[in-house]
């Protein structure tokens, strides 16, 4: 016989324990785990497959880029598409497309940078902004701690940069050319990113630095203001934000 499925609920549960990982790894995950799912599923698990990616969907509330790529999964799978296979077929092909978007918004945030010469500042550890700062000289870049957690000293570091203390931004701010932040979730009146990007982008913009936002496309959601369920994260207004720096692979309204 072959072995039994997980149940969904312990697969959400996997997704909701990593505490580590930001939005865009942890929806490629949650991709994952729906894959080797619907790979272990039989001919006639379609409605099983279909639950798994509910229960995915809605693990992370917090971080909108999970729920939305399961989301996107469910709103495009082809009408004669049930399960084995098929389903896992459409799970390479959402894969592909998120890698699409990636790259797309890295080729996005480094010509954007390549024209803001001066020191970056960052804060917490976007996979994605550390993508796109590890092409620049590391003397060039400043790390907050981001604590609670203090992922920021790791992607200090990572990128070999300077760290400094979430306390210390306004000394630090005014010395930038740009602060440059990811999210988590991107709505339309508000973004969800680290708790301490808020008061960051209020001391930018009273010192006129730019507040940039770089995330893919998938990290938008159809909500004013995105739910924010976890004690880590926060909302910050978009109007505070100079410009979101991403790609056009996920339009809200096709699907999810």
């Amino acid at each position: 016989m072959p072995p039994a499925l997980p149940e969904p609920d312990a697969l959400a549960d996997r997704l909701r324990a990593n505490k580590t990982d930001g939005a865009a790894v942890l929806a490629r995950q949650a991709l994952a785990m729906l894959r080797e799912y619907a790979g272990a599923a039989g001919s006639e698990d379609g409605p099983r497959i279909r639950r798994c990616a509910e229960s995915l969907r809605d693990a992370r509330p917090s971080m909108g880029a999970v729920g939305r790529i399961l989301q996107y999964w469910i709103d495009t799978l082809p009408s004669d598409v049930s399960a084995g296979e098929a389903a896992v077929a459409h799970c390479d092909g959402v894969s592909s497309l998120a890698d699409a978007a990636l790259e797309d918004t890295l080729r996005l945030a480094r010509q954007r940078l390549a024209a803001t010469p001066g020191t970056i500042l960052t804060h917490s550890a976007s996979s994605t902004v550390l993508r796109v700062l590890s092409e620049r000289p590391a003397d060039d870049i400043v790390v907050t701690a981001s604590e609670p957690g203090g992922e920021g000293r790791r992607a200090a570091a990572r990128l070999g940069a300077r760290c400094v203390e979430d306390a210390d931004i306004e000394q630090f701010v005014p010395a930038c050319a740009a602060v440059v932040v990811g999210a988590d979730a991107i709505g339309r009146h508000a973004f969800v990113n680290k708790v301490g990007t808020r008061s960051l982008a209020v001391v930018a913009q009273a010192v006129g630095r730019p507040l940039l936002v770089v995330a893919e496309s998938f990290k938008r959601v159809d909500a004013e203001v995105p739910p924010v369920t976890e004690d880590l994260f926060e909302c910050v207004p978009n109007g505070l934000v100079t410009a979101f720096l991403t790609d056009g692979r996920f339009p809200l309204g096709s699907a999810g």
